[in-house]
Parts: C-alpha cells; structure tokens; sequence
C-alpha cells in the first residue's frame, strides 16, 4: 500500500518538473530568438540609415546579417517547437523547407565569416594591393559566391533525396535529413567540409593576423627607439658645436684686446684706425669661426 501512494505522490511531481523544464526551454528559447532577430535587424537598420557604415567590409557583415536574421526567424522557432513537442507536428513538405533553410543559413553564415576573415587577413598583410583590388561589386560577387555555394550544397539534396530512394523513409512525426542518418561517412564528411574545415582555416587566419599585428608593434616600437637616440645625438652634437664657436669667439675676443693693450702701452702709433696685428687676428678668428659653423651644420645634416 505504501508502494502504492508512493508512486501516487511521484507522478505528479515528475509531471510537475516535466512541466518544468519545458516551459523554461520554451523561454530561453524564445528569448534567444528575439535576441538573435532583433540584434540582426538593428544591424541592417544602421547598414541602410547611416552613410559611414556602407563600407567595403561591412558588406560582408550585412550579409552575415542577413543568414543570422534568418536563421532567428525560421530556423530557431521551428527547432524549438519540435524539441518541445518531441514530435513533428507539421507536414512533410514543411519538414524539408525547414531544414533546407536550416543547412542553407547555416552554411552561408559560416562561409561570410570566413569571407571576413579573408578580407581581414589580406588587408594586414597585403594593404596596398589588395585594398586598391577591393571594390563593391567584387565583394558583392563573393558574397553572392558564398550563398549559391549554400543553396546548392543543401536544398537540392534535400528535396530530391525521396526521389532519389524512391520513397520517403522519414516518419510522419520526425524531421531530419535522411542521408546524414543512414550514412556514418556521409556525415563525418559533410561536418569536416561545411564546419570544421571553415572554423579550422578562421583559426589560422586570425593567428596570422596575430602574428603580423604583433611584428609591426614590435617594428614600430624600435623606429621609435631609433628616433629617440638620433634626434639625442643630434642635440647633443649641435650643442657640442655652439660651444665650440662660442669658445673661439672668446679667444678671438680676448686676443684683439691683449693686442690693443699691447700697442697702447708700447706707445706706438698705429698706421690707421686698427693695427695690422689686430687685423690679422680677425682674419684668424674669422676662418676658425667658419670652420665651426661648417661642423655644426654637417652634424646636423648627419
């Protein structure tokens, strides 16, 4: 008896915490929908409205955009109603346009990540060239390239593989894609080309970027050191050369008085206004002048 209120009392509540779970799914789920639908639209609204955001490489970001927007539209509702219900509810054409959109956003959203990549690698390590090769209607006709890519990767295959077998082998109340089920290969192969090969080829792409950012810091860095110590040792120089003329100024000075001292107690008359001795002085602190001066601008020429 006991056993059997037990059990009484465990129903409920494992219905109870059933209840639970799923309406917290369907939360976070519908949450995470809105976020994805409202972020991606905010995105092409500041795309459309503002001049400076119609750039070369946020082309690439609409379009990702754009895959995301859809993605958060059709896909995300869709998969959560059916992990909700545990069933597919709807009919069998809606199962495969459903996942034909599915696979096809998915894919174009993953290879408009790597077309930005691509587009941020080449624009560090090549950025004359390739930015001068970069215009609208290229990166338009990639990003066109991404999504026929896409849409003929998937959605064919996705409508034509009832024919193909002959029947439809998906049950009634299951959605998924029959090829990637029956065939162990088929989905390994299809995971490495249309994920894993994408994301592995982004991962070495931005470590290039990485590692090319990080030597033209470390470039940058040491000119600046140089610069440093050569405009030091330019002022270092022209100050060792004022010195030098100010110097020979002093003497020249002090040699025409010791010269002028020397006549005036001598009590000759000099020939004119100025001795020849004293002329002779200037001549000399004249010339070692000019020397001076011619050093100081070779210096700061150097």
């Amino acid at each position: 008896m006991n056993a059997s209120v037990n059990e009484t009392e465990w129903e409920p509540s494992a219905e109870l915490a059933t209840t639970l779970i799923q309406t917290l799914g369907a939360l976070v789920g519908v949450f995470l929908s809105l976020l994805t639908i409202v972020g991606n639209v905010l995105v092409m609204i500041a795309f459309k409205t503002d001049k400076t955001l119609q750039t070369i490489s946020n082309y690439f970001l609409l379009s990702l955009a754009l895959a995301d927007f859809l993605i958060g539209c059709i896909s995300m509702p869709l998969s959560l109603v059916y992990i909700l219900a545990n069933y597919w509810p709807f009919s069998a054409l809606l199962c495969d346009a459903w996942l034909a959109i599915d696979y096809l956003n998915s894919n174009a959203s993953v290879l408009n990540l790597l077309l930005i990549s691509f587009d941020r690698f080449f624009s560090v390590t090549r950025p004359l060239t390739y930015r001068a090769r970069r215009t609208t209607r290229r990166a338009c006709a990639m990003i066109a390239g991404a999504w026929l890519v896409s849409a003929l990767l998937w959605p064919p295959w996705i409508f034509a593989w009832p024919a193909i077998e002959g029947r439809r082998t998906v049950p009634a109340d299951q959605c998924y894609i029959p090829f990637l089920e029956s065939n162990i290969w088929v989905t390994i192969s299809t995971a490495l080309i249309a994920f894993w090969l994408p994301v592995t080829l982004m991962c070495v792409l931005y470590w290039r970027i990485w590692r090319e950012t990080e030597r033209r810091y470390k470039d940058l860095t040491a000119l600046v050191l140089v610069s440093h110590s050569l405009s030091s040792s330019r002022n270092s120089s022209q100050g060792h050369a004022a010195a030098s003329v100010s110097c020979w100024q002093k003497c020249c000075a002090g040699k025409t008085a010791a010269s002028q001292t020397s006549i005036a107690m001598s009590g000759e008359t000099p020939p004119t206004s100025d001795s020849i001795y004293t002329i002779v002085i200037h001549l000399e602190c004249a010339n070692n002048e000019h020397a001076a001066t011619v050093t100081m601008l070779n210096t700061c020429d150097a």
